[in-house]
Formats: structure tokens, C-alpha cells, sequence
């Protein structure tokens, strides 16, 4: 196989698994969910980064999705329609992810910076489109499409980050970024000039200017 025909074959693979919810509906209840979820957080909230209550949510997205799957499987199972190599994988990899969603969770709450690296949803997002066309049976778990959606990963992760690099940050992101530069890290105010009524007020008793 020359490299031009394993292009030809990633990009086939690539594109089989984005367009598969167009040809099996069933999917579309759980993936049109992710989708619109990972646009406006992408792109509102998580543009350079997640913080830890996105992550939280975003855990809790892998947790259902995983489910979901657990649920599809046990589905086609009762309908006899699935080999049994494939059902030992893919309640493995089913239960893989709802362990990614709870740790997710577990470390956003404990504050694990950690977190921010592996928690934005879009990770999250790219796993669930990927996959969930293999637990619906839309395409089978061959070696080409676990290659496939290996390599197409950092490409993906790319072009977000491009596309994001172009856009103007939304209006919401900039007053959180304004906010958050007048919020120390316990939650107070700061400000060089506090909000006082009268200039008498100032300075504040015990000369705690930070703290208001």
C-alpha cells in the first residue's frame, strides 16, 4: 500500500465515522447533544482552557456517554446481532470511559491541575464521535479505524485550536477575563482603589487595602 492510498483510505475512514449518525438516526439523539454542548463550551468558556467546574461537567458527559453505550451494547446483545470478540472490547471500552468521566469529576472537584490537560470537552467531545458509530454498529472496530482515529486526533485537536485562534473572543470572555483579573485566589476582591463612597472612607480601617 502506497502512502497515497493510505491517505486515501485515513480520510475515508475518518470521514465514514463523522457521517455515520446521518445514516443510523438511533445515534443522533447522543451525538447532537455532544455536538451543540461542545460548541458553545469550546468556544464561550473552554477557548484557552477549562477550568475546574467545566471539567466537572465535562466528566460527567464522558459518565453518560459511557453508559449509553454499556445500554446500546446490552441492546444489540438481546438481538443477537453482535460477535462476541467484539462485545468483551467494546463493554471494555464502554467501561473505560466511565471511569475517564469519574475521574474527571473526582479531580475537578479536588482542584488537580492535572485536569485541565485531560478534562476539556474536547476530548471528550472527539471520543464520543468517534466511537459511539462502533457501539451503534454503524462501522466495525477494525485496525484501520482504531489507526485511524489515533492518528486523526492531534489533527483534530489542531484545527480547533486554529480555528479558535481566528475567532474573536466572544463578549462573555472577555469580561470573565476582566473580572477575574480584579479576583484573588481565595475569592476577594481586589482593587487598587476600593469601592468607598467618599474619599473619608479611605484608607480602610486597619489599613487592609486588598481585602474588601
Amino acid at each position: 500500500m502506497g502512502v497515497v492510498d493510505f491517505i486515501g483510505i485515513f480520510f475515508a475512514t475518518v470521514g465514514t465515522l463523522f457521517g455515520a449518525p446521518l445514516k443510523q438516526y438511533e445515534m443522533l439523539w447522543i451525538i447532537i447533544p455532544v455536538y451543540i454542548n461542545w460548541i458553545f463550551t469550546e468556544f464561550y468558556q473552554e477557548k484557552k482552557g477549562t477550568s475546574f467546574g467545566n471539567a466537572v461537567t465535562n466528566g460527567f458527559v464522558a459518565l453518560w456517554v459511557g453508559i449509553d453505550w454499556l445500554r446500546t451494547t446490552v441492546e444489540i446483545v438481546s438481538q443477537k446481532v453482535i460477535k462476541t470478540t467484539f462485545l468483551e472490547s467494546k463493554i471494555t471500552v464502554a467501561a473505560l470511559m466511565g471511569i475517564y468521566g469519574v475521574t474527571i469529576i473526582v479531580m475537578g472537584i479536588k482542584g488537580k491541575h492535572t485536569v485541565k490537560l485531560i478534562g476539556r470537552i474536547r476530548e471528550v467531545t472527539y471520543l464520543t464521535v468517534m466511537l459511539t458509530p462502533i457501539f451503534y454498529g454503524a462501522v466495525h472496530p477494525t485496525w484501520t479505524v482504531i489507526i485511524s482515529i489515533v492518528l486523526f486526533f492531534p489533527l483534530f485537536y489542531g484545527i480547533v485550536e486554529l480555528v479558535n485562534y481566528f475567532l474573536p473572543n466572544p463578549k462573555t470572555y472577555d469580561e470573565w477575563q476582566r473580572d477575574s483579573l480584579h479576583t484573588s485566589r481565595d475569592g476577594t476582591f481586589e482593587s487598587p482603589v476600593p469601592p468607598t463612597k467618599s474619599l473619608e472612607e479611605w484608607p480602610p480601617a486597619g489599613n487592609d487595602y486588598r481585602k474588601f
